[in-house]
């Protein structure tokens, strides 16, 4: 429901509720590794597809956060 708020949020400039929702959004594809592509196709024909790229765009850009975050440079121990 968060991913599918999103585009409206964007559009209202609900930029606290929107780094909210994205924070969520990217704990659940790292944690539980939801296949949001298929969420956003079963939905898809219910909602505007602008808002379809848009989440989808979404998607693709908390992915590739979470992978630059999981594949940091750990730090060394003293």
């Amino acid at each position: 429901m968060k991913l599918f708020a999103l585009p409206s949020l964007y559009r209202q400039g609900d930029f606290g509720r929107v780094t909210i929702y994205e924070g969520d959004i990217a704990q659940l594809l790292q944690g539980a590794h939801i296949d949001a592509e298929s969420l956003v196709a079963e939905i898809k024909s219910e909602i505007l597809a602008s808002d379809v790229s848009e989440m989808l765009k979404l998607v693709g850009e908390l992915r590739e956060r979470i992978t630059r975050f999981e594949n940091r440079p750990k730090p060394l121990d003293d």
